[in-house]
């Protein structure tokens, strides 16, 4: 598995609702790997992007295709590799481009 999350210079801050019993298996996961719970959330979102059933395709991971430190070059990535994943208001942004 790559490790390009980690090479990210910036961390951001997330705050996550979950049920009482998921974070006790974090905590009892964390005490038993001798870990803390951030490393064992990371880990595990880090498994599930670059597997099959996350950002995988045909080989290749679309998280390593799509990044970039500029929001606006992954912006212009996402729209060109996956349109279809654009909320309403990226659609229209890319359409008043468009037509400017």
């Amino acid at each position: 598995m790559k490790d390009s999350l980690s090479e990210t210079p910036k961390f951001k801050h997330v705050t996550v609702r979950m049920a009482s019993k998921l974070q006790y298996g974090i905590d009892l996961l964390a005490r038993k790997q001798r870990r803390n719970t951030s490393q064992i959330v990371k880990m595990a979102l880090e498994n599930l992007i670059y597997s099959k059933d996350g950002l995988e395709e045909n080989g290749s991971n679309l998280l390593d295709e799509l990044w970039d430190l500029n929001p606006e070059i992954r912006f212009k990535k996402l729209s060109s590799k996956k349109p279809n994943w654009l909320t309403y208001d990226e659609e229209i942004k890319i359409k008043n481009e468009v037509n400017e």
